[in-house]
C-alpha cells in the first residue's frame, strides 16, 4: 500500500478530541483538539506507518464514526465531491491547453479555436503562454 496516495480514515470524538484512525494503517492513529489538526496529525502518522518519505504528499478521505452527526458525513461527503472535481478540473485544464496548441498547429485562428473549446480568445492567448 506504499504507492497509495489517499487513505481512508474513521473519525470520532473522544471526550473534547477527536480522534483519527487510518483504515489502511491502523497503527496509524491521532487525536487532536480540531479537525485541521486531526488531518494534518493523521497524514503524518500514515507517513510513519506507511514508510514514505517525510516529504510524501498524501491525502486522506474522513469517514465519520457511526456516533457522530449526520451532518458531519454529509459535510465530508460535500468535501470528497469538491476534491474530485478539483482533480477533474485539473486535467480538463491539461487538455485545454493541449487541444488548444495542436488547434494553433493545425493552422486555425484564436477566436475559432476558442469558440470550439468553448473558452475565451484571451485564455487561448494564456494557454499558449505557459511553458510546456
Amino acid at each position: 500500500m506504499a504507492n497509495k496516495m489517499i487513505y481512508t480514515v474513521q473519525i470520532s470524538r473522544e471526550g473534547d478530541e477527536w480522534l483519527a484512525t487510518c483504515l489502511d494503517y491502523p497503527e496509524a492513529i491521532d487525536y487532536a483538539k480540531n479537525l485541521s489538526a486531526l488531518e494534518k496529525g493523521i497524514k503524518d502518522a500514515i507517513i510513519l506507518a506507511a514508510d514514505l518519505p517525510e516529504d510524501s504528499q498524501i491525502q486522506v478521505q474522513m469517514t465519520p464514526d457511526k456516533n457522530l452527526p449526520n451532518s458531519l458525513g454529509q459535510a465530508l461527503e460535500l468535501r470528497q465531491q469538491r476534491n474530485h472535481l478539483q482533480n477533474e478540473q485539473a486535467k480538463l485544464q491539461t487538455r485545454t491547453r493541449e487541444v488548444a496548441s495542436l488547434l494553433g498547429n493545425d493552422g486555425y485562428s484564436i477566436r475559432d479555436s476558442a469558440t470550439a473549446l468553448g473558452i475565451s480568445p484571451g485564455r487561448i492567448s494564456q494557454l499558449s503562454a505557459l511553458p510546456n
